[in-house]
């Protein structure tokens, strides 16, 4: 790649297909690493191809401190009552929606992922209160999370919603509609997802 397209992919917006694109997703892969207190070294010669190394702290590990048993993802969740809930997830990158899915159907609900804006809009047109909630990425081809909110909201006013994104500016909060909803900063743990649920569904 060119060296102003290296100097641009970790940005939450940026894309080389122009108008239209989604961005590179490198953004949200750049949280997950520094959160770790991590570092991506990316080196690159325009039509020869590009290198990139992602580096993570060494971790300690004794063998006494070892579990036996590797603990569940349903052990880290809170164990109380849930409101059984038809969820729709909706995620231009299949690998997020997918473990969404999986976040969400282990936590005891259920879940449908969609990658498209329009496969969801249609789906949800034909039975508006077939959903209990939208689980919904804020970045994506064609519309935004905050404009598919919106359509929904003229066929179900005050549609109970959780907006997920990994950079949102000032502006685009402002445009946020009030409502029983939340707004998840990617990358976030599964618990703080089933929280936000659980709260979004009894505020409804």
């Amino acid at each position: 790649m060119s060296e102003t397209v290296a100097k641009s992919i970790f940005k939450p917006f940026f894309s080389t297909k122009g108008t239209g694109g989604s961005g590179l997703g490198l953004s949200s892969v750049l949280a997950i690493v520094t959160s770790y207190a991590g570092a991506i070294h990316v080196v690159t010669q325009e039509a020869r191809g590009t290198s990139i190394s992602v580096f993570l702290p060494l971790a300690e590990i004794r063998p006494d401190t070892v579990s036996v048993e590797p603990e569940r993802f349903e052990d880290t969740l809170e164990v109380e009552p849930r409101i059984a809930a038809r969820v729709l997830v909706l995620d231009d990158e299949p690998l997020v929606a997918d473990l969404t899915v999986k976040i969400l159907e282990k936590a005891g609900y259920e879940a449908v992922r969609f990658t498209d804006v329009g496969a969801a809009l249609v789906e949800f047109s034909r039975d508006p209160d077939g959903f209990d909630l939208i689980v919904t990425d804020q970045t994506m081809p064609n519309m935004t999370g905050i404009e598919f909110i919106a359509r929904v909201r003229v066929l179900r006013p005050n549609m109970p919603s959780i907006l997920c994104t990994g950079y949102m500016g000032k502006a685009e909060f402002e445009d946020v509609p009030a409502g029983a909803w939340a707004i998840l900063r990617k990358p976030f743990p599964p618990v703080q997802l089933c929280d936000a649920v659980r709260e979004a569904l009894k505020a409804c």
